[in-house]
């Protein structure tokens, strides 16, 4: 019931539900399923949402996807994903997002070409901005990759490289290669208490120093 009501001159849309694509007047080839998808658009095209109330507020907007409930719920804009129970939520303007998992987008609403990566219970994981810098552990990365915390890296041969503060170690920016048996080949970082690098391996072992 009440599924395309406002349809005038549109072609090529789907609704399936109660109450979908309730608005639309002129947008075509628009696809909904579920209560209140779509709900709002008038002239918006090429459009899907599956869910209920997803791409509830949208209008205009086009080229926009959102699966699940309240996914993109508020947004206005165009060429944006969102997938995941209310995926994108929070966001009521911006183009060419991508927003996976159940983060609401509260942090990139209003910007664009952004990529945000979470949990089902809307942790965020990492994200990619708009200068295509992916940050783990921080929202605003200022590199191609920018990580916030320790990095471990493990070869086929069972070698691994540490960055970051390895386990027991008291000390910051220490970077540590091992063999395959976790032994310590060469450290190389700065020890806050005796001046060297705590636990150096048998091959090698640099640290740095700076005067303030």
């Amino acid at each position: 019931a009440g599924s395309l009501y406002s349809n005038t001159t549109s072609n090529l849309n789907t609704a399936v539900g109660v109450d979908i694509l309730y608005t639309n007047t002129t947008g075509s080839a628009n696809t909904a399923t579920g209560f209140n998808a779509l709900y709002s658009n008038t002239t918006g095209s090429n459009n899907t949402a599956t869910g209920f109330s997803a791409l509830y507020s949208n209008s205009t907007g086009i080229e926009n996807t959102a699966i699940g409930n309240n996914a993109l719920h508020n947004l206005t804009g165009s060429n944006n994903i969102g997938i995941g129970s209310g995926a994108g939520s929070a966001i009521s303007s911006g183009d060419n997002n991508v927003i996976l998992g159940g983060n609401s987008g509260a942090s990139i609403d209003g910007l664009s070409n952004f990529m945000l990566f979470s949990d089902g219970a809307g942790n965020e994981r990492f994200r990619v901005n708009d200068s295509g810098y992916m940050g783990v552990g921080t929202t605003s990365p200022g590199s191609k990759l920018d990580v916030n915390g320790a990095i471990t890296s493990s070869t086929a041969g069972g070698g691994v490289m540490y960055a970051g503060n390895y386990s027991g170690a008291g000390n910051y920016g220490v970077m540590r290669f091992t063999n395959s048996t976790g032994s310590a080949l060469a450290d190389f970082g700065q020890d806050t208490s005796a001046g060297a690098v705590v636990g150096a391996g048998a091959y090698a072992s640099f640290f740095c120093s700076h005067s303030s």
